[in-house]
């Protein structure tokens, strides 16, 4: 790893700067303008120039006249740089705040649009976006928000809705398809990375923590951080690579560092620590460290010339611009790194050899010497007794009755020895709840000294370890699992065995899938579930398909103490091992499938399920959950509560300002006269309509959070809704619900989750 390198220029600006929220932009199209958030809800501008005649390394002050600052007179929750029509240079700054989203135009200094946005502002990204109904290829703004996604073109108007699981977290471009269009990536705060294709999710995939920070890097390559400290890049879904560290990654970016044409992964962390990555296996290739820590990681044009820099600022506001590598920087860089690493590589295998040639040597070495003594042993005994051992042999098979006890090999195990792996539902008992068992075992007289299972979001920190006590080594072993959602799980797992006496063991390692539906054990057939009677949720699949495939899917997907075999129409009943709630299928001789549950969610889970074991590309579904249709309405009901609440509350405020603006013309008067007990009066008077206000704001307050909370919990709703679609009509019901929430039509939405159309 080299960390050698030094960046090109160091300019202290002299502001502090909040994290995440910096951008770069050339709003005049002939300057790279480095773009920050700052406190006192300002925005500052700095032109980025690449020094001339300055040695490497420099530290120079910004000058002021070079620093221009914008007023928001809003909290900046994000912002963004970037180019909206597709033939122009020049980039425009968007600006997100609690409740609105403005695009503004720097060089001719006004507003491209100014929204407001109920669903709140966490993230702005621009680009090109393939799939939209409007076929236009100019590039947009997209908002993510509070579950939401809303995108806007150059004149605000509204080109792009949808809904997803849980708050925006990070959003980026790329072509994930390789059809020439930008898809778009969506991270959320449920731990979901989501694909969209226009409106529609063409893949999603699951990960530890909520997402923070997503780039796209090359192609379908594309870099994640999880608030949790972790870093990783996806091929398409397929994870390359991931890390975690004890800090934050705050930004994340591409930049070819070594100038090879493959761009690098550069992280900014937390405490301050900047390093640049091997995109294919997280290799470090240069590293550098700031005294602050980071706050948001840029590349910019600096001469317009093509040829792109990094830009990385601290929260105290220090700037450090790296220049990439020429072919000869490349191998300053790189080659020396690849021969440490080689050698650092081929250390660790040689000292893993020889220590465990090592134990091999003490293990024969021990077991030569117990031979020794136990043959000397015996040579004496013989001797010694020979008369005893000819009496005892007198009338015998001619066996000894005391033989001696056979010695185990130290460190080594029977070459046959195998581990045995099984999975199993335990219903629990009253100091345990349900759970899934993972039971390893042995075929022979040797122990399970500790076991170590490696998975993604079942363990706190992704690994669990058992080790049994001294006492208490056997052959086989129980390891409760209790996975928190419905996904598939992959658990690696090493088994470390040998014989009760043993220093040293054998390390058996393997991979086991848990299934997706896992958490569910089936009820036997005839007994009734925990409320079957009370199911009144369902969602119906028209399918279409044999029955035999049908039985394919549960196998694979459900823990069952035998495999299913059907030929005809059946019916089948689960219990959730997490809240003991019903699953019910029904079956048809048709292949036609009805899915009764009161978890929408998890109805949800079930038709993706299907429809992905399928193939399946479009599914219309009916479906009715009251309870859900019932909070929905009560929510909707709510909001316009809370917004008939907030009209009167204006109006008071408005009104009370009037009175405040009196009663301090009176107080002034008062004061210029030297009437003092009339103005303690009126002040006193001033103060109370002061508390006055301040009560209402506080309401006000209050008010817009149990909104925005309405609202999130409205568009987690649609979202269950429209998974239990697939395709096209997946995404008309969105839009069709967006609609029916517009114009207030309660009914026209129920209707919509009932049969996916108004």
């Amino acid at each position: 790893m080299s960390d050698t390198g030094s960046s090109l220029l160091t300019i202290k600006l002299g502001h502090k700067i909040l994290p995440g929220r910096v951008t770069v932009g050339a709003y005049d199209a002939k300057h790279s303008y480095l773009t920050a958030a700052t406190h006192g809800e300002r925005i500052l501008l700095l032109p980025l120039k690449k020094p001339t005649g300055t040695p490497t390394g420099k530290t120079v002050e910004a000058h002021s006249d070079d620093l221009t600052f914008l007023n928001i007179d809003q909290p900046i929750t994000c912002i963004s740089a970037g180019q909206m029509q597709k033939n122009s240079d020049r980039s425009h700054l968007f600006v997100g705040t609690m409740s609105n989203v403005f695009g503004y135009d720097v060089e001719n200094n006004k507003d491209l649009f100014f929204k407001e946005i109920s669903d709140g502002v966490n993230t702005i990204v621009t680009g090109s976006l393939g799939g939209l109904e409007s076929g236009s290829d100019n590039p947009i703004a997209v908002v993510g928000g509070n579950c939401t996604l809303q995108g806007f073109d150059a004149e605000g108007n509204d080109c792009l809705w949808t809904v997803t699981g849980d708050n925006v977290g990070a959003i980026a471009f790329l072509d994930f398809d390789g059809d020439g269009d930008n898809e778009m990536i969506v991270g959320s705060d449920d731990f979901d990375i989501r694909i969209f294709k226009g409106d529609q999710i063409i893949g999603e995939t699951s990960e530890t923590d909520a997402i923070s920070a997503i780039a796209p890097m090359q192609g379908n390559v594309f870099s994640y951080a999880l608030v949790n400290g972790t870093i990783g890049v996806y091929e398409k879904l397929q994870r390359l690579w991931r890390i975690k560290s004890k800090n934050h990654a705050v930004a994340i970016c591409a930049f070819d560092f070594d100038g090879d044409g493959i761009p690098e992964l550069v992280t900014g962390w937390s405490n301050g620590k900047l390093d640049i990555r091997n995109v294919r296996n997280g290799e470090v290739l240069f590293k550098d460290n700031f005294s602050n820590p980071l706050a948001g990681i840029c590349t910019a044009d600096l001469q317009l010339d093509g040829r792109l820099y990094l830009v990385c600022c601290d929260v105290e506001g220090e700037v450090r611009i790296y220049q990439p590598s020429s072919h000869d920087g490349r191998i300053l860089y790189i080659s020396p790194n690849v021969e440490q690493e080689a050698i650092r590589e081929l250390s660790v295998k040689k000292h893993h050899l020889l220590l465990e040639l090592r134990n091999y040597d003490s293990s024969n070495a021990s077991l030569a010497s117990t031979n020794t003594t136990s043959t000397s042993s015996s040579a004496t005994s013989v001797l010694t007794n020979t008369s005893k051992k000819l009496l005892s042999l007198k009338g015998s098979s001619g066996k000894s009755e005391t033989a001696e006890p056979q010695q185990k090999p130290i460190g080594a195990i029977p070459a046959k020895t195998q581990l045995h792996t099984a999975f199993s539902i335990n219903m629990g008992s009253n100091d345990k709840p349900p759970h899934i068992e993972i039971t390893l075992s042995t075929n022979n007289e040797t122990v399970i000294r500790s076991v170590l299972i490696f998975a993604e979001g079942i363990f706190q920190g992704e690994c669990h370890v058992v080790q049994p006590k001294a006492n208490q080594l056997e052959s086989k072993i129980s390891v409760p699992l209790v996975p928190p959602k419905n996904v598939v799980v992959d658990l690696h797992i090493k088994v470390y065995v040998g014989y009760e006496e043993s220093k040293h063991f054998h390390v058996f390692e393997m991979t086991r899938q848990l299934p997706r539906f896992a958490m569910f054990a089936v009820c036997k057939e005839g007994s009734k579930t925990n409320g079957s009677d009370l199911v009144c949720g369902y969602v119906k699949l028209p399918i279409q398909e044999r029955p035999t495939r049908l039985c394919m899917w549960f196998n694979q997907n459900f823990l069952l103490a035998e495999e299913l075999e059907h030929r005809t129409a059946f019916n089948l009943s689960f219990v959730s091992l997490r809240n003991s709630r019903d699953l019910i299928f029904n079956v048809g001789a048709n292949g036609n499938i009805t899915v009764k549950t009161n978890d929408m969610d998890l109805a949800g889970d079930v038709v993706q399920s299907i429809c992905q074991f399928l193939n399946i590309s479009d599914l219309e579904t009916e479906a009715d959950f009251p309870d859900e249709i019932a909070q929905l309405e009560m929510l909707l009901r709510g909001i316009e509560e809370y917004q008939e609440s907030n009209e009167r509350l204006g109006a008071d405020i408005s009104d009370q300002s009037g009175v405040i603006k009196s009663l301090l013309i009176r107080a002034e008067d008062a004061r210029l006269i030297s009437d003092i007990k009339g103005m303690r009066k009126w002040y006193m008077q001033l103060n109370e309509v002061n508390r006055a206000l301040i009560t209402q704001h506080q309401i006000r307050c209050s008010t817009n959070e149990s909104v925005a909370e309405s609202i999130k919990s409205i568009n987690q709703i649609i979202q269950k809704a429209a998974r239990l679609r697939v395709g096209r009509p997946k995404a008309n019901v969105i839009t069709a619900s967006r609609e029916a929430i517009r114009t207030k039509n309660i009914e026209a939405l129920t209707r919509i989750i009932i049969s996916g159309a108004s």
